[in-house]
């Protein structure tokens, strides 16, 4: 099985309230369906009138199905489709969420609960209980929604405003929720939004209208108005907090202006959720002890920045409504042991050939995707689907600590690394980082070439390509560690650390990359690739002890592992195809060596004594 999302294609059956069935699409058959009874694509399950059903995947994902419903699993990862009627969708955070089609749209959730509900003629209503989500239409339409909010779709296909719900009311009524004997994993997360809103109803922010979405007595939603309050009594924004964060800021010397800076413990600054806001960077025992510069806009345009004025707070954050920019290759002053962040509500943008550098604890890059309003932020986090996080040909070295790089769907070129720690990116979306290959002195610069010894050979980066400005690849004195919630691209790049953990939601593309520990010695370190459908490798080298790849299906080419490593392939099946290494079509579900797969510089064919030993396929 593998290690990255798991496919949600089957679970077991654990509830059935009355009449439930399974349909074979093949010969229309319908058989009782029966608890412990695992239910799996491509059959399809109707829920009678006043029938229901639970069923738990092996994740753990729970789905519900409410009365007169048909459901079934797509082939497609993580997808369900609700031919009509309503269910219910909890999946916790990392279990890689999942997306409910029906003909009216698609709802996406990632560790989160919701409630989809097809309505007459087409239509569909989603609500969320807990987390966050999105709908988006065959159209392009996209509605994020959040705890205690919905959108509905009319016939048509238009999507409609996103509203807030009553969530106590929605959870008494509905059978979805509190229907079953067991309880639902996610219920004590689903009653602190419950108490959030309820909360926010008592002092006026939301008002109860005591209207109704829908006809069904247990599935009746209490909708509330959209009329948010914009500021309570004597919470009026004006002042210097107000001023700074409403408008653009050029850092062109090396002290900062004083009209933008704050103490996070005082009365001018809004109570951030800094934990949040910085990526985890800053805890919430360190909140109220930090100092933050703010702007709409931020553009660093000096070569130094000394923030020793600051060097007794816990941290110092630099945070921008919108964009900061980093137009002069910089350094920026900082105590070895605290933490530096900066934050953009859009994104984090730079001029060609620039260099950030910093000696902190801790340096931390984190962008949103999406505008922020500094003086009411909540629990945020990246949007995949906002404005991308695009360095190119842009360096960035922590000589102290480490480096943290978190962001929407992100995209690095000529993109060098060097962090005394440990080296971290978290994109939300998609990720690609290409031509990223270490010039560094320090490290060996041979180049691997492929290819039986004495026969052809083929260069591991083709055509030299440009290096980042600071000459680095990705570099860290500990560990590297990468994630993603869609697929992963990898182009010419040199990874170099004790430990590399690279983790794709999505599919890993991997072309020309070499992975190696800080000293490139084979002698130790470990490699881990993990992804959901799909790992392709074309032209590698592992230059360390210890391997481990797992994915549905597994494709290698132009591969070499080094002599004394142990690798670990973790397919679906747990085999290898056969005719290793002749070129033939990859099989799903397999370990495919489709061509010039090596160990130590010598192919790996079918029967090969490695195979069992060095080589572990399971």
């Amino acid at each position: 099985m593998s290690g990255g999302a798991t496919d949600l294609s089957r679970a077991t059956i654990t509830e059935v309230v009355r009449d439930v069935n399974i349909i074979s699409p093949a010969s229309k058959a319908r058989k009782p369906a029966r608890t412990q009874q695992v239910f799996s694509t491509p059959d399809v399950l109707h829920a009678g009138r006043e029938s229901r059903a639970e069923m738990v995947a092996v994740d753990k994902t729970v789905v519900r199905v409410g009365a007169d419903t048909y459901f079934t699993f797509e082939p497609e990862q993580r997808q369900i489709a609700l031919k009509r009627g309503s269910l219910l969708f909890q999946s916790d955070t990392g279990k890689g969420g999942g997306t409910i089609q029906t003909e009216a749209g698609v709802a996406a959730v990632e560790g989160t609960t919701l409630i989809v509900v097809t309505t007459s003629k087409g239509g569909l209503k989603v609500l969320l209980l807990e987390g966050k989500g999105k709908v988006t239409t065959p159209g392009g339409e996209l509605r994020v929604i959040r705890a205690g909010e919905m959108t509905y779709m009319l016939p048509g296909g238009k999507l409609g405003p996103v509203q807030d719900f009553h969530l106590q009311q929605q959870v008494a009524a509905s059978r979805l929720v509190l229907g079953f004997r067991s309880k639902l994993p996610s219920l004590d997360k689903i009653k602190g939004e419950i108490k959030k809103q309820n909360a926010k109803i008592a002092r006026g922010a939301l008002l109860e209208t005591g209207l109704l979405a829908g006809n069904a007595p247990y599935e009746a939603y209490a909708i509330t108005s959209r009329e948010v309050l914009l500021k309570e009594e004597g919470s009026a924004r004006s002042g210097r907090f107000h001023t700074a964060a409403t408008s653009d800021s050029p850092i062109d010397q090396g002290t900062l202006d004083p009209a933008r800076v704050f103490d996070t413990g005082g009365n001018e600054v809004p109570r951030f959720r800094l934990p949040a806001l910085t990526g985890g960077a800053i805890s919430h025992a360190q909140a109220r002890d930090g100092t933050v510069f703010v702007a709409r806009n931020t553009r660093l345009a000096t070569r130094r920045i000394a923030l020793g004025d600051f060097s007794d707070r816990s941290f110092f954050l630099f945070l921008s409504s919108e964009d900061f920019r980093i137009d002069q290759s910089a350094s920026i002053g900082r105590s070895a042991t605290k933490p530096l962040v900066i934050a953009a509500g859009r994104t984090i943008q730079n001029a060609p050939g620039t260099v950030l550098t910093a000696r902190t604890a801790a340096l931390t890059l984190i962008a949103f995707g999406t505008p922020l309003d500094l003086e009411n932020i909540s629990n945020v986090q990246p949007s995949a689907d906002g404005t991308p996080l695009a360095l190119d040909r842009f360096g960035i070295e922590n000589r102290a600590g480490d480096i943290q790089l978190i962001g929407p769907t992100t995209m690095l070129t000529n993109f060098g690394v060097a962090a005394a720690g440990n080296f971290g990116i978290e994109a939300a979306g998609s990720l690609r980082i290409a031509d990223s290959i270490t010039s560094n002195p320090n490290f060996r610069l041979e180049r691997f070439q492929l290819g039986q010894r004495g026969g052809p050979v083929e260069t591991l980066f083709k055509g030299s390509p440009a290096t980042a400005p600071n000459g680095r690849g990705i570099e860290a004195g500990k560990a590297v560690r990468i994630t993603s919630r869609r697929e992963i691209v990898v182009e010419r790049v040199d990874f170099s650390a004790e430990n590399i953990r690279i983790a794709a939601g999505g599919s890993l593309r991997v072309t020309s990359a070499r992975f190696s520990n800080a000293n490139f010695n084979s002698s130790r370190g470990r490699v881990e690739l993990i992804a959901g459908p799909l790992i392709a490798i074309n032209g590698a080298q592992f230059d360390v002890l210890d391997v481990s790849l797992a994915a549905r299906t597994i494709d290698l080419s132009n591969t070499n592992f080094a002599a004394g490593s142990r690798v670990v392939l973790d397919s679906a099946t747990g085999l290898l195809a056969p005719r290793a290494n002749t070129g033939q079509p990859s099989r799903p579900g397999f370990v495919n060596f489709l061509t010039n797969v090596l160990y130590g510089g010598n192919r790996v064919n079918d029967g090969s004594p490695l195979i069992g030993t060095r080589i572990i396929i399971k």
